[in-house]
């Protein structure tokens, strides 16, 4: 609960969504909300897709992070760039 009484949406409510990923484990289950180009001829041609990690990931080895502020100059100037010069050793593990 925030300092109002609301329930807080920014803090995980379920414990498999608090337990932290460490090497080796496996990805959860879950389903992410995505935007994908459709073939239309208008001023947004995006629709939303739901992929699920399975869809994602499955028989694949990967490296899953995530951005605080994703997509914003923060994110592209301090964030990104140490992930990409680490590409390379990320790709090898």
């Amino acid at each position: 609960m925030d300092t109002m009484g609301n329930k807080s949406l920014s803090r995980p409510s379920l414990k498999q969504h608090s337990t932290p990923i460490k090497e080796g484990d496996m990805i959860p289950n879950i389903t992410f909300k995505t935007r994908t180009r459709i073939d239309a001829d208008v001023e947004n041609p995006f629709d939303w897709k739901d992929l699920t990690s399975e869809d994602l990931f499955k028989g694949k080895r990967v490296v899953l992070f995530s951005l605080p502020g994703a997509f914003t100059p923060t994110c592209s100037s301090t964030h990104l760039p140490g992930y990409e010069a680490t590409y390379d050793e990320i790709k090898s593990l």
